[in-house]
């Protein structure tokens, strides 16, 4: 206890992201986007998840998973041009995801390769992983499912490079970027 109060024991995760290099028009509508949208704007910039949170490896033990994962895998071009709108069943958020064409296969793979071994008892068979770039979160279903009209009629296509992984601690609500691994 600290001046009458108990100290909170944070659960430390760490997460596997890539971050889409996005040419500066594109990434300025997304951001733009996700300003008014989504509720992770101020955490996280644009981003593919590929490992969710996990705290079976620590930081420095799960980048070397993922580079021995990914040894072999050159970085990708990516091509999102598909909107999805997605209710979140373990929370009432609804997200608007713009999802890859192009590369949709090679980061389900690469999703697959990353929770084989030790993180296979980390996997949740009972979501099923859509490869995505979230670009707006709310809990007000109505407003995703026009951002999400309002984006199709746009026919966004936005075009990016993936050529790295990054170990993302959570600790709390904060993010911190603590590994890189490059794609081959």
């Amino acid at each position: 206890m600290a001046l009458g109060r108990p100290l909170l024991a944070w659960r430390v995760l760490s997460v596997i992201l890539g971050y889409p290099e996005l040419a500066p028009p594109d990434r300025d509508f997304v951001q733009t986007v996700r300003r008014e949208h989504d509720l992770q704007f101020a955490t996280v910039g644009p981003h593919v998840t590929l490992v969710f949170g996990t705290d079976k490896l620590s930081p420095a033990e799960l980048a070397d998973h993922a580079t021995n994962q990914v040894h072999d895998v050159a970085p990708m071009s990516l091509m999102f041009d598909r909107v999805q709108v997605v209710h979140d069943h373990t929370s009432a958020h609804h997200h608007v995801f713009l999802v890859p064409s192009d590369g949709y296969d090679t980061l389900l793979d690469l999703h697959d390769r990353l929770y084989d071994g030790p993180l296979a008892s980390e996997l949740r068979l009972d979501i099923p992983y859509v490869p995505h770039l979230t670009v707006g979160m709310s809990t007000d279903g109505q407003r995703m499912e026009d951002l999400g009209r309002w984006l199709r009629n746009e026919r966004v296509k936005l075009v990016a490079q993936l050529s790295r992984l990054s170990i993302v601690q959570l600790v709390g609500s904060e993010l911190q970027d603590v590994h890189e691994v490059p794609l081959a």
